[in-house]
């Protein structure tokens, strides 16, 4: 087996040598969330807001995650399988953990897209089952209407204009998202 290095080990530029294999580099403005604020919970059973506040983290961890990622612009277009993996891991036994930290976080992944959308859909689940309507529970829930429903094989048949604008709905829904789960209380009254 081949060991991976290490970012420790190497002194390489990952974004110039992403280049030099025909991959752009985007990088997102930076969103600094603030601790998760909720209020409504008080009412609550103990078991059933630790349950709710574990949805909520998870929403606020995947959403902050998504909206601080970057886009890995290749020209593999749809040949995922055979041009797009066997590429992917040889720059990761290329390049290792720093290569692996860019792919992972690439907002292009179907497996971060979803990530944000299922810690929606199940945060807005759990406010339902347990009756929650404050104002963040009621933009949650109209947040959740905007995403995009497919499976993995649909996405990886779109063209890249398409699932740019799946990134940028699930962006803009990742941080609308941050900014509820911030600002108990605080909601634009024109959203509510």
């Amino acid at each position: 087996m081949i060991e991976k290095p290490t970012s420790v080990e190497r002194t390489v530029d990952i974004d110039e040598e992403m280049r030099k294999h025909g991959v752009e580099i985007i990088k997102s403005e930076p969103v600094y969330p603030l601790p998760l604020a909720w209020e409504g919970l008080e009412t609550l059973p103990e078991e059933q807001r630790a349950n709710l506040r574990l949805f909520l983290e998870v929403l606020h961890l995947s959403s902050s995650r998504y909206a601080n990622g970057i886009l890995m612009r290749d020209s593999f277009g749809n040949d995922h399988k055979s041009r797009r993996q066997p590429w992917r891991k040889s720059m990761s036994e290329e390049f290792g953990d720093e290569f692996d930290a860019y792919d992972e976080a690439n907002k292009l992944r179907f497996n971060i897209i979803y990530g944000v959308a299922d810690s929606l859909r199940s945060t807005v689940k759990a406010l339902n089952n347990f009756d929650i309507h404050t104002p963040q529970a009621e933009v949650l829930r109209s947040l959740e209407e905007k995403v995009p429903t497919m499976s993995a094989s649909q996405y990886l048949t779109l063209s890249d204009e398409e699932k740019m604008q799946v990134v940028n709905s699930i962006d803009q829904i990742a941080r609308e998202a941050l900014g509820i789960l911030a600002n108990a209380g605080k909601i634009d009254e024109r959203r509510t």
